[in-house]
C-alpha cells in the first residue's frame, strides 16, 4: 500500500485537493445563504408594526376608544391613519362630527406602547354592518422614502358585555362617587 502511495502520490494528491476545493465551494455557498437568511431574519424582527383597533373605553361602557399600538420590536416615524368611513358622532356634543379623526399623523410611537382617544359612541362601530377600513402607513426610520402600509377592514364585535366593574380605577372612582354623595347628603340633612 505504501508502495502505491508513493508511486502514485501527485494524483492521490490532486484527488483529494479537487474534493476538499469542491467541499469549500459548497460551504461557501451554503455559508453564503446563511447569512442572507439571518439577515432576513433580523431586519424582520427590528421592525415596527402599527395596529389600530377600537376598544371598549374603560369609563364609559357606551363609548369607545381608537387605540394605535405598536406591536413590532422598533420605533415607527411619521404615522399616518385614515378610517373610511370617517362619519361618527362628536363624543361631547352627540353631534355629526367634522373634526379629523384622533390621532391620524404620529411623529413617534416606541416598540411595545399605544394611544387612544376617544373615538365615538360603541354602537357606531359594533357590527358587521359598521366596517370601516383602516388604512395606516409609516415609517421604519425618519429618512425613508417611501413609508410602509398596512390596509384591512375591522368592525368592533357586537354582542360584547362588559363584565364586573371595569378596572381598578374605574371601582376607585365610583368608590369616591359614592362616598362623595353621601357626604353631600349628610352635609344638607344633618344625618348620616
Amino acid at each position: 500500500m505504501i508502495e502505491f502511495l508513493n508511486n502514485y502520490s501527485p494524483l492521490v494528491t490532486a484527488v483529494f485537493t479537487g474534493v476538499l476545493f469542491i467541499a469549500t465551494g459548497v460551504l461557501c455557498v451554503v455559508t453564503f445563504w446563511l447569512y442572507q437568511a439571518t439577515k432576513k431574519m433580523a431586519e424582520a424582527s427590528s421592525q415596527p408594526f402599527i395596529v389600530a383597533t377600537f376598544e371598549l373605553n374603560q369609563w364609559s361602557f357606551k363609548h369607545c376608544d381608537l387605540v394605535i399600538s405598536n406591536t413590532g420590536n422598533a420605533s415607527a416615524f411619521d404615522i399616518k391613519i385614515k378610517i373610511i368611513p370617517d362619519t361618527r358622532n362628536d363624543i361631547v356634543t352627540g353631534e355629526q362630527s367634522t373634526k379629523p379623526i384622533p390621532m391620524n399623523n404620529i411623529s413617534v410611537l416606541p416598540p411595545g406602547k399605544e394611544m387612544r382617544s376617544g373615538f365615538s359612541e360603541i354602537h357606531e362601530v359594533m357590527g358587521v354592518e359598521n366596517t370601516r377600513s383602516i388604512i395606516i402607513t409609516w415609517k421604519r426610520n425618519p429618512e425613508q422614502k417611501e413609508p410602509d402600509l398596512l390596509a384591512y377592514d375591522y368592525y368592533f364585535p357586537s354582542g360584547i358585555i362588559p363584565v364586573g366593574g371595569g378596572s381598578p380605577e374605574v371601582k376607585i372612582a365610583n368608590q369616591l362617587q359614592k362616598i362623595q354623595e353621601h357626604l353631600v347628603r349628610k352635609d344638607c340633612t344633618g344625618r348620616p
